[in-house]
């Protein structure tokens, strides 16, 4: 049992990775383009940090229903 919680866990952190490391991806690619991104890289920074919240908190919640909801 405890194998398939480290596995949700482990599965939960790599989601949060890969959803950080896409858009802050997209951010370094904005900055590299526009000398206007350049000079708003603390702004950029804020909107990636709010689409992650914004894209992570449904997931996680639909996530997290399967793991302790009991769906099959």
């Amino acid at each position: 049992m405890w194998s398939w919680v480290l596995q949700r866990v482990t599965g939960g952190a790599l989601l949060l990775f890969l959803l950080l490391h896409a858009l802050n991806g997209v951010r370094i690619v904005l900055v590299d383009v526009s000398a206007r991104a350049l000079r708003r890289q603390g702004a950029l920074l804020v909107v990636v940090l709010a689409l992650r919240l914004a894209l992570l908190v449904p997931i996680s919640v639909a996530h997290l229903g399967n793991v302790f909801g009991g769906a099959s």
